[in-house]
Order: structure tokens, then sequence, then C-alpha cells
């Protein structure tokens, strides 16, 4: 069981994010992210303009957010959401499928949101 090896799982006691809901027990890939595609892969000019930046601070977020996290996005992908809430003109969460996307990692770090044990 993966809680031999670690006190963080998900719901399920697999080893994965504890905000990863998904219960199967294998590697999982998803050909797009909350029906869509992303954004294009990660190039030399992003790894460029990172390298750049003015403060190592600022380096360090850009190689987190800017080349190393959309690679997990891209590989892993994100479905069965409910689209109905980001594209109602009414909604408070109209537009923000990108933003959706990273929320509940936030909200887990900062003990916002609990993520039980089935």
């Amino acid at each position: 069981a993966a809680r031999n090896f670690s006190s963080i799982t998900n719901s399920y006691g697999l080893l994965r994010s504890p905000w990863n809901t998904d219960p199967t027990p294998y590697v999982m890939r998803f050909g797009s992210v909350n029906g869509g595609s992303w954004e294009p892969m990660v190039g030399c000019s992003r790894w460029d303009a990172c390298f750049k930046s003015d403060s190592i601070g600022e380096m360090n977020n850009c190689l987190n957010g800017g080349t190393h996290g959309p690679i997990h996005i891209m590989l892993g992908g994100q479905w069965d959401m409910n689209h109905s809430i980001i594209v109602d003109k009414t909604s408070p969460f109209n537009g923000i499928s990108g933003p959706h996307l990273l929320l509940a990692k936030h909200l887990w770090r900062y003990g916002y949101v609990n993520c039980p044990d089935v």
C-alpha cells in the first residue's frame, strides 16, 4: 500500500496528489485538459526567458510554473469537469478553466481543502 511509503496519498490510498480524486490504481494519461488543449509544448525560448530573469526567485518561479508545470498538465490531462460552471456567463466561475486546474492544489496546500479517505 502507498501509505507504507508516504503519509500523503489521495483519498483512495494511492501514491498521488491528495486532490487527485481518480481511484484508478494505474498511471493515467488523458488527451485533453478540461475538454480542450492546454498550451504548446515548452520550448527553448521559454527556458531562455526564465534564465534571463532579474532575480533567482523570479527565475525559480518561471522554471516551476512556466516550464515544469505544463508538462505534468499536458501528460496527465484533466477530465470529468462540470463545464457548465465555467461557460455560464452568470456563473462566478465563468472563464476560469485554466485557474481551476491548479486551484485544488493551492487550496489543499494552504489547508482550505480536506480530501478525506473514501
